[in-house]
């Protein structure tokens, strides 16, 4: 077995010493190297299909800047309608190439303070000049389930004796709750208990009547729980309750939605933004709150980052907000006929982005899953010359360039038996205005031959647990 690094060990013990603990631990631990060790975190009915049975730990420090960072970028995404574009469908029509009328109709369901009440997750990664947000999806997804995934890793026997031999004491917010809290106390600002005693919840996912009952049951079960818990926090326990659907399962009366007699009063979507006209206008016109609608598609599109980037020295934002670009997005910039700026220096595109290859990654900005993403680092001469060419040739501008981040090395469990480095992204959550956990995607380094860390290209999830020092 080889030995573990310096460079990793620092990496390790900088989000917190219990990372250096844990791998002294798995080492002289019999089993603790095995992977069948491991089999009923990897074999957990809910979450990932492919999952890294070691966890991460990080220190209070740590989820500070988690805590700061995930909800600064976010707050600056979801005002760039408004501070860039001064909330103009035609303005904003014009660079992001959607029709007007949609643009419209998205601004109209982010008025009343829907903006601020949005849930996101950002993807980050920890370099050696700190954490950079690559992407942002402003998607509810499937982030509950993690706090399932959570309590695997805890029950397990190797994890069990390693928190209990090291007395370690894990501190993580259950995602449901959190979730739970976030749409009840949002929504009780627009429906009072005097005139609706009871507030529902719709969670509707695609296909929802092909999953299996095993998942629906054990998803179903843990949301309604937490939300009675909130419920009973707010000393009206009973007073409403979660229903899984798809929209044919819905129905709009009088202006209201409902499934099997129930009125809906939250509407969550995972449907990336896509919602029935029918259903939209029963928000639009009050009688709903869906999370996060139509306007994901609009703040979810890479080209957000590369408008916050080519603003870094904007007055549009405050000193504070312009420290938080500079320091914590990476350079991006839309790819468009013309000249860049990069370092100081002034390039043409196609010398700039042939000059640069191993500094670059190219992302198509509607593409999600890494499809058509060139990582320049681990692209070849020739293919990375069709991708240029394609983004530069594509009329519609949704290219963009960034800057390629490398991640801090990180150990994780590999193979049947034995450990090795990985790359690392960090997916961090907030509801509204409050930071709410997140999850690891993590890849071999040796095995991760396109440069992409994401489950589409073969990456493997694990959860991280805050922990006092």
């Amino acid at each position: 077995m080889n030995m573990i690094s310096q460079e990793i060990l620092q990496a390790q013990h900088r989000l917190s010493r219990v990372n250096t603990d844990f791998l002294e631990f798995v080492q002289k631990t019999p089993g603790a190297l095995k992977r069948s060790s491991y089999s009923d975190i990897i074999d957990f009915p809910v979450g990932p299909r492919n999952k890294q049975p070691w966890p991460t730990f990080i220190d209070r420090q740590v989820k500070k800047q988690f805590q700061e960072v995930s909800v600064g970028v976010f707050n600056l995404i979801r005002q760039i309608p408004g501070r860039i574009f001064d909330n103009n469908p035609q303005k904003i029509s014009a660079y992001f190439g959607f029709p007007a009328e949609l643009i419209y109709l998205q601004l109209q369901g982010a008025k009343g303070g829907h903006l601020d009440n949005l849930i996101g997750r950002g993807d980050f990664i920890f370099s050696t000049t700190g954490l950079k947000c690559c992407e942002y999806n402003i998607t509810v997804g499937t982030s509950p389930e993690r706090s399932l995934f959570e309590t695997a890793y805890l029950h397990n026997p190797i994890i069990a004796a390693f928190l209990n031999q090291y007395r370690v004491k894990t501190h993580n917010k259950n995602l449901f709750a959190a979730l739970s809290d976030h749409l009840y106390t949002t929504a009780r600002k627009k429906f009072p208990p005097a005139q609706h005693p009871e507030i529902n919840i719709a969670v509707v996912l695609p296909g929802y009547k092909k999953i299996s009952e095993s998942k629906k049951h054990i998803a179903e079960e843990h949301f309604r729980r937490a939300y009675q818990e909130v419920l009973t926090q707010h000393h009206l326990p009973g007073s409403g309750t979660v229903i899984f659907a798809d929209f044919p399962d819905l129905k709009v009366e009088k202006n209201r939605i409902y499934q099997d007699g129930k009125r809906i009063h939250i509407l969550v979507e995972w449907y990336h933004g896509q919602v029935p006209i029918q259903v939209y206008n029963v928000a639009l016109s009050g009688n709903a709150i869906i999370y996060n609608g139509p306007i994901t598609i609009l703040l979810t599109n890479k080209l957000n980052l590369a408008l916050l980037s080519a603003h870094e020295d904007s007055e549009i934002f405050t000193p504070a907000e312009r420290k938080i670009i500079k320091t914590h997005i990476p350079w991006t910039r839309r790819i468009v006929p013309g000249k860049v700026t990069f370092a100081g220096e002034i390039f043409a595109w196609e010398d700039f982005l042939d000059s640069h290859r191993t500094k670059l990654v190219i992302k198509p900005v509607r593409e999600l899953g890494g499809i058509g993403v060139a990582v320049g680092k681990y692209t070849s001469p020739d293919q990375w010359e069709v991708t240029v060419k394609q983004a530069l040739r594509d009329e519609t501008r949704n290219w963009i360039a960034q800057e390629y981040i490398e991640t801090l090395p990180h150990v994780y469990q590999y193979g049947e038996q034995g450990y090795m480095e990985h790359e690392v992204v960090w997916g961090l959550f907030v509801f509204g205005r409050e930071y709410a956990g997140g999850f690891l995607r993590v890849i071999p380094k040796t095995e991760n031959i396109k440069g992409i860390i994401n489950s589409a290209q073969g990456a493997q999830e694990t959860v991280f647990f805050e922990v006092d020092e």
